[in-house]
């Protein structure tokens, strides 16, 4: 019996969407490729908010998430952007 090759589905984990000038033929290239999702990431406040876009205006969630905040910010900024973190996923100030 002749066993049938291996199919792998590819995730992208470590994307940063927002520096892309050409965002849509980018994301056709990766579904060509074979990639079946994304996870974009930011690096500070702005560039979250850009990544918050973009994957919410993706409909068949291709593009996935993931709000970060880089290790070289320093900690008395933690508390704004832990905050900027939750008014952007909607859940205010508390």
């Amino acid at each position: 019996m002749e066993r049938e090759p291996y199919k792998l589905s590819l995730v992208d984990s470590h994307t940063h969407l927002e520096e892309l000038d050409d965002l849509p033929n980018s994301l056709q290239e990766a579904k060509s490729a074979g990639i079946c999702g994304i996870i974009a990431v930011g690096m500070d406040i702005e560039s979250n908010r850009k990544v918050l876009q973009i994957a919410a205006d993706d409909p068949n969630w291709f593009i996935r998430l993931l709000a970060t905040i880089h290790g070289r910010l320093k900690k008395k900024r933690w508390r704004q952007i832990f905050l900027s973190f939750r008014i952007m996923s909607g859940k205010g100030w508390h």
